[in-house]
């Protein structure tokens, strides 16, 4: 009888998740919990990995002489040293557009709180405080502003569509175009990069922490904004230069932003991103939703049995350049 192959979830997955993923675990596999980096010497015995918040890197994929995949709880990989994990012969895959629909929504919620204030006005009335004339010299409608999407796969092209039936325009820069006859379909117009932070009234990032994506944001393009723009981040912290949006936000020189990463997460009481009154922060929970988690977990178990089989045709495999031979069940 073959050996029963060990599914481990490693990182912090909630009770819901787990049970989800109890449930749904396919027959002659079995399904163990690595919680903490302390439990890392374990991965020793795990077939298959389904990675949520920790690293793999190197050192990490050395420990696992029986791993046949690193399946991602999300789309970022930046944290999966793949090119090792290629040359061990053990493909990476993400749950890609699993996550795009709540995620496109909560860049939407952001946009309204920071536009709309939302936070600062629940803080006031909480507090007794009544500012309605003041938080209405800085309020915005979306209706008639231009969006600049920085990326357009699946969850910006989500965000696009939500954003075109409440009455905006929307431009886009991705460093893979789309073409002329996609872009007319959807009604959306490519700019470069520049164009887009000097026109847009709202940014948005959607594209993966990259080597060309990391620090992309950069002083200069955040200087080009309008004084009444705004910016939001539900992509990778890494992508923004945190230092000049800070200055930018603390002297006004644009209107607000809506964060839900950072360069350094957890974040910490005195980063000086928490201080601010035009920004609305979060805990990198944009894609986290009860009702998805079933989804979610279908992905990873249709991709480890993908795996089982040695069909590695999908979208989600992110190594496929670096990738070897993959090591016999």
């Amino acid at each position: 009888m073959k050996n029963t192959e060990i599914i481990a979830l490693v990182g912090p997955f909630s009770e819901e998740q787990r049970s989800e993923f109890e449930k749904r675990c396919p027959e002659g596999f079995s399904m163990l919990e690595i919680k903490t980096e302390d439990d890392f010497h374990l991965l020793g015995q795990v077939d298959y990995v389904v990675l949520r918040t920790y690293s793999m890197q190197k050192q990490e994929i050395e420990l696992c002489p029986r791993l046949k995949l690193i399946q991602r709880w999300g789309v970022g990989y930046d944290t999966v040293d793949v090119e090792a994990a290629g040359q061990a012969g053990i493909p990476v895959m993400i749950t890609q557009g699993i996550n795009a629909v709540p995620v496109a929504e909560f860049t939407v919620g952001l946009i309204l709180a920071v536009y709309r204030n939302l936070i600062v006005q629940h803080k006031n009335v909480e507090s007794g405080r009544w500012r309605q004339e003041e938080l209405f010299k800085r309020s915005y409608i979306i209706r008639g502003k231009k969006v600049g999407l920085v990326g357009l796969g699946s969850i910006g092209s989500i965000v696009a569509k939500i954003l075109q039936g409440m009455g905006a325009t929307i431009f886009y820069y991705d460093q893979f175009r789309i073409g002329l006859t996609r872009e007319k379909d959807l009604d959306i117009t490519y700019v470069s990069l520049q164009e887009l932070f000097e026109t847009s009234d709202i940014i948005s990032l959607h594209v993966p922490l990259t080597k060309a994506t990391f620090g992309l944001i950069n002083a200069d393009l955040i200087n080009r904004m309008k004084p009444n723009s705004v910016i939001i981040n539900t992509a990778r912290g890494e992508i923004i230069d945190e230092n000049a949006l800070y200055f930018a936000l603390s002297n006004g020189k644009i209107l607000g932003a809506g964060l839900d990463v950072f360069t350094d997460e957890p974040v910490v009481t005195n980063n000086p991103l928490v201080a601010l009154e035009n920004v609305v922060l979060s805990a990198h929970c944009a894609g986290n939703t009860v009702d998805n988690n079933l989804n979610m977990v279908n992905r990873c178990i249709e991709n480890i049995l993908r795996v089982r089989s040695g069909n590695l045709d999908t979208p989600d495999l992110v190594n496929k350049k670096y990738l070897k031979s993959n090591r016999s069940a």
